[in-house]
């Protein structure tokens, strides 16, 4: 999957999974400015987290050429990019305000090539997980359905049924202290050996998140050394 903003070998990709009310998104934005701050202050693309909630993606197709148009909203500001077979041909910056007629006209002018739908969100997490270096399930409030969980039962579903190793390998459970799981999810993440930490604020988030995203810099670091050497 082609990236939403074009980045290096070295950025690492995170991709955020968590249920989508207030309080929840709160803190996971907040995390998000943090590492920001920490990884990637000069914007240099150092750093790509993403929030599944604030993409979407669209897919066009015509024959043996495949469009892709990515949106992504991060606060009043959104960024749009338009992919064919896989490479960038146009990307920038506009309003949220404005997001929505920009992808009207790019509907419009791609729709008459042939098949156009935007991918549903089972799709669009399985695309994501697969593009990332690092997916974090964050679990910050006892909701018996929070998204995140089915979320991360796609993911394992995967895992057990399509012998996709390398998901559960980069997918760690971030629960809030105090939260507790059901029997189910419980079973459900031993099934598919899932690593889990607790954090007790967004400072020891920020904190579990940092050690993560370092482990995964350390391993991406040496497999490139190793593939250049």
């Amino acid at each position: 999957m082609p990236q939403v903003i074009p980045i290096g070998k070295e950025a690492i990709r995170v991709l955020f999974l968590c249920s989508y009310d207030k309080k929840t998104l709160n803190v996971v934005e907040q995390a998000i400015t943090k590492i920001r701050e920490i990884y990637d202050p000069d914007f240099r693309k150092k750093l790509l987290p993403v929030l599944a909630k604030n993409l979407r993606i669209f897919e066009a197709r015509s024959g043996e050429e495949r469009y892709l148009i990515l949106s992504e909203k991060w606060g009043n500001e959104c960024g749009v990019s338009l992919f064919k077979n896989g490479k960038i041909i146009n990307n920038f910056q506009c309003s949220s305000r404005e997001c929505n007629e920009i992808l009207r006209q790019i509907e419009e002018s791609i729709r008459g090539l042939g098949e156009f739908r935007e991918l549903t969100a089972t799709t669009k997490v399985m695309e994501l997980c697969r593009w990332s270096d690092l997916i974090a399930v964050i679990k910050q409030r006892g909701l018996g359905r929070g998204g995140e969980l089915i979320e991360l039962a796609m993911i394992i579903c995967l895992y057990l049924f399509k012998g996709d190793s390398s998901l559960m390998q980069k997918t760690i459970l971030l629960r809030k202290s105090r939260v507790r799981l059901s029997w189910m999810v419980k079973e459900l993440i031993n099934l598919g050996k899932v690593k889990q930490e607790t954090y007790k604020d967004l400072y020891s988030l920020v904190e579990e998140l940092k050690q993560e995203i370092d482990r995964v810099t350390e391993i991406k670091r040496i497999s490139q050394t190793g593939l250049s050497s």
